[in-house]
Parts: C-alpha cells; sequence; structure tokens
C-alpha cells in the first residue's frame, strides 16, 4: 500500500471508529473490541479468547516483545450489510484489515459459518505481519502467511470448482486476492498465496519466512 493510499486508509480506519460511539468497549490485554451495545457479551467474551490465545502461539514465531506493541483495535459490525457497505467487501468476505484495525462481521454470523475461530487467528495473524513490515508487505505473503498460521490450507480450497489461474510471477496472486467481483478467482487467490507460503516455509523454515520477509518478497526477487 502505497502512501498516498494508506493515508486514506488512515483516515477511514479512524472514522469508522468514530462511527462507532454507541458500540461498548471490551478489552483484554492485546486487543480493544468495540462490539454492539446489543449484542451477547458471551459472544464478545469468546471472541477475545479466541484473539488472545491466537496472539500467545504466534508471539514466539514473530519475536515481538508483548510490551512494546500497543493493542489492536477490533470493530465488530452489527449485520453483514453494515461490514459490507463499511468496508466495500462482497458479503462472503468474514473481515477486513484496514491500517492496523481489525473490522468483523457480527459474531454470531462467523460463528453460524463455523469459521469464528480461524477467522480470529487468520486476523490476529495479519495484525503480526503487518505491524512488523507494514506498507511494505504484499498481500499474497501476508494473507498467505497468516493462512498458514491459522491452518487454513483445507478451508482455502474447500468449494472450488473452476479452473486454476495461470499466473506468471507470484505478485500476480494479489490480483486474485484483491477481486471483490468474482469470488472463485478471489477464493483462488488464497489457495495460491497458501501455497507459495507453505513452499518457503518447507525450504526456509517457519522462523525465516515470518521473520525475514524482506528478503522474499522483494521485488527484485518475484
Amino acid at each position: 500500500m502505497r502512501s498516498g493510499c494508506r493515508v486514506f486508509f488512515v483516515i477511514l480506519s479512524m472514522v469508522f471508529i468514530a462511527g462507532f460511539s454507541d458500540h461498548r468497549i471490551f478489552e483484554t490485554p492485546h486487543f480493544t473490541v468495540f462490539w454492539p451495545g446489543q449484542g451477547d457479551r458471551s459472544e464478545v467474551e469468546r471472541l477475545g479468547e479466541l484473539l488472545e490465545d491466537a496472539y500467545e502461539e504466534y508471539l514466539p514465531v514473530f519475536q515481538r516483545d508483548p510490551a512494546a506493541r500497543r493493542p489492536v483495535d477490533v470493530v465488530v459490525f452489527t449485520s453483514t450489510g453494515d461490514f459490507c457497505h463499511h468496508t466495500g467487501l462482497a458479503w462472503w468476505s468474514a473481515s477486513a484489515m484496514i491500517d492496523g484495525t481489525i473490522y468483523l462481521q457480527p459474531v454470531s454470523v462467523l460463528a453460524e459459518r463455523k469459521i469464528l475461530e480461524r477467522v480470529a487467528a487468520h486476523e490476529t495473524a495479519l495484525a503480526f505481519v503487518y505491524e512488523r513490515y507494514g506498507e511494505d508487505a504484499p498481500a499474497w505473503y501476508a494473507e498467505g502467511l497468516a493462512m498458514y498460521l491459522a491452518g487454513e490450507d483445507e478451508a482455502a480450497a474447500d468449494g472450488l470448482s473452476g479452473d486454476r489461474p495461470e499466473i506468471s510471477r507470484v505478485s500476480d496472486i494479489d490480483g486474485l486476492l484483491t477481486d471483490r467481483t468474482d469470488r472463485e478467482r478471489n477464493a483462488w487467490g488464497y489457495v495460491l498465496a497458501y501455497e507459495e507460503i507453505a513452499k518457503l516455509i518447507n525450504e526456509h523454515g517457519l522462523s525465516f519466512v515470518a521473520r525475514e520477509g524482506e528478503r522474499i518478497f522483494d521485488p527484485g526477487d518475484n
């Protein structure tokens, strides 16, 4: 994400959070969750547990000092429609991260779709990735590593029926990941991102891939 886009998303993130004054705040050691006031508190408590579990699991992977990290903001929307309206994503998207803030569909929706656990794990991994690499992390690297850490290999390919997209270089995967109109192409983007990261981890190890990202996704190497 280049400087102009990043400024836009910083402002967008601030507007998003400011627009949720009717939300309640639920705090955990490493997350500040803004959740609908009419929601079920047990749902947000469960979400908080899942986020913290993932945080503790990934901390040694990235070797980050927990005391040096500010809490990650998490905004839970009141409905799927609100999520789509504010993020610009399709209904099939479960979550989004914009400038370090996690945005989620209603917890009840994620639970009904049986994806709450892996969504919490995935977004927590993304928080670590983008904290470490910021705008330099390409989508294929960030999403692929988050999927690997969250154990989403089987889930990514579930339901795919179309032909495997042809790509000439790894950066082409980003185009699939940002496709908001074709669900099949978008899903293939996650599959290819996962495969690329899994291949790198098999070759270099998880520690290298997570901590030496610049040596992997430098444009000159792709």
